[in-house]
């Protein structure tokens, strides 16, 4: 093995991120973005019970050792030292290599960047699903098997729930017809009933992708009153076709079906012991969606556009400031989720 190819250890806090332990920013050839996003508490975790198990890429320069791949890792390495230090645990130590970027120029070093990002792509869920529930099979808990894959229980238990549905549903998953969340809603409807229910999703896709929305529409319209009759009536809105005339749809379902097909946005009552929730009221997302290609939103910024387009569905531009946001929010309602736990 060559002087690059070999492997030794490092305390994370030695190694230099560019742009976090430095100055630097954008135009620095080893700034990434994403050094400013939570650290991944699950990641965290994982390397608490794993180490660190695939070496980061970096670049000694000056006595130090900048990195090149594996940000996401060091950081979250280093949130495990502090909490093993306090537990009085051994400190974790990260892998590294200078294999393939010492006296690389700034193209080599962002092709090092991407390229080892692409080959670190995840499994395929099925694939993952699988893996799954072969360490539960082997005896691991739920929890360590969370642990393993970096994902929450609740997760764990879908994807070995996905792993039981109809051949028919895994093969939707397998080519791309329908998304993981949608195939979720599917894979709570009895097995022998799957094939018909996704049959009448994709009707209703009218050849597109069957989404999550959309899923959640039909379990609504069908008598499912855990399913939001706001997403019931979001779904109809962008030209979805919920069956009305089902004898079992419950009268919650068929009234906020009714609504959005006439443009209402009363409250529509709930089922006896669910808690009543609201239509969506104000500006509809079908018509922000239309108003953001009309020739009216020429005239709105770059950042107003990208704001309306995060309403209308969902979608953020990545380093914006609302991009951010999100992030930040969702890591501090994650943090209060598990102190309540």
């Amino acid at each position: 093995m060559s002087k690059t190819q070999k492997i030794e250890f490092a305390d994370p806090a030695d190694l230099v991120i560019v742009g976090l332990d430095t100055k630097d920013d954008v135009t620095h050839e080893l700034f990434d973005e994403r050094i400013n996003t939570p650290v991944d508490e699950n990641l965290v975790k994982n390397i608490m019970v794993y180490g660190v198990l695939q070496p980061v890429i970096v670049r000694e320069e000056a006595g130090k050792k900048h990195v090149v791949d594996g940000r996401q890792r060091v950081r979250a390495a280093r949130e495990a030292v502090v909490r093993q230090s306090d537990a009085g645990q051994v400190k974790v130590r990260v892998p590294y290599t200078t294999h393939g970027v010492q006296g690389a120029d700034s193209v080599r070093l962002t092709g090092v960047m991407v390229s080892a990002n692409e080959q670190r792509k995840s499994d395929e869920i099925l694939a993952r699903a699988a893996k799954a529930s072969r360490m539960l099979a082997l005896g691991a808990s739920l929890e360590e098997v969370s642990i393993a894959f970096g994902r929450s229980t609740v997760t764990i238990r879908q994807w070995t729930k996905l792993l039981e549905s109809s051949p028919l549903l895994l093969a939707a998953v397998r080519h791309e017809l329908i998304a993981i969340s949608a195939a979720h809603e599917v894979a709570k409807y009895p097995k022998d009933e799957q094939p018909q229910v996704l049959r009448d999703l994709q009707t209703q896709a009218k050849g597109g992708r069957v989404t999550e929305t959309l899923a959640k529409a039909y379990r609504q319209a069908n008598g499912d009153s855990t399913a939001s009759a706001a997403s019931s009536a979001t779904a109809t809105g962008t030209g979805t076709v919920v069956k009305l005339n089902n004898p079992n749809l419950s009268d919650a379902g068929r009234k906020a079906m009714e609504a959005a097909k006439s443009g209402s946005t009363a409250n529509t009552p709930a089922p006896k012991g669910t808690k009543s929730k609201p239509l969506q009221s104000g500006v509809k997302r079908t018509w922000l969606r239309a108003a953001l290609k009309s020739q009216a939103a020429n005239s709105l910024t770059d950042e107003q556009k990208g704001v309306l387009q995060w309403i209308a569905s969902g979608l953020t531009t990545k380093g914006a400031w609302y991009d951010k946001f999100q992030q930040a929010v969702e890591a501090e309602l994650s943090a209060k989720g598990k102190a309540a736990k």
